[in-house]
């Protein structure tokens, strides 16, 4: 179901986060390393990042998802998922930045109690509070991690 190894925190986010979609009724198939696909054939970059002080960086590669899922760790144990759907996607698209292997930047920044989309490129902060679910990410710590 998911890629053995390497990136293991992110791997152990994503998983609590299939898990989550899965016993909410809204399972997803696991196609590649950070993206899945949902029951519509939506395509979902699910990518975590564990930056602190109220500062995420989070990327994905450009033309491999419909939707990004940013997920933000707050704590050892929690993140905040943010859930980017279509219509933002295609809305920002070309604000945001870009390197040279073909993966879009998110900076994902916590001002005023608000989440941010920080674009790199010349544009105003965009306010994605409303795309936050609830409830943070519950994802039971490993014990290397404590």
């Amino acid at each position: 179901m998911f890629p053995p190894g390497g990136k293991s925190r992110a791997d152990d986010f994503r998983r609590a986060y299939y898990r989550r979609r899965k016993d909410d009724g809204k399972p997803l198939k696991w196609i590649e390393s950070d993206y899945f696909e949902d029951e519509s054939g939506c395509r979902l970059g699910v990518t975590w990042s564990k930056e602190g002080n109220g500062c995420w960086f989070l990327n994905l590669m450009e033309g491999k998802f419909d939707e990004a899922v940013l997920l933000c760790q707050i704590r050892t144990d929690a993140a905040r998922v943010i859930h980017l759907p279509r219509p933002f996607v295609n809305r920002w698209w070309h604000s945001l930045s870009r390197d040279k292997k073909g993966e879009i930047k998110f900076k994902v920044v916590k001002h005023h109690g608000h989440f941010c989309i920080d674009p790199l490129k010349p544009a105003d902060r965009v306010d994605v509070s409303e795309f936050v679910e609830n409830e943070p990410l519950v994802c039971a710590v490993r014990k290397e991690y404590e």
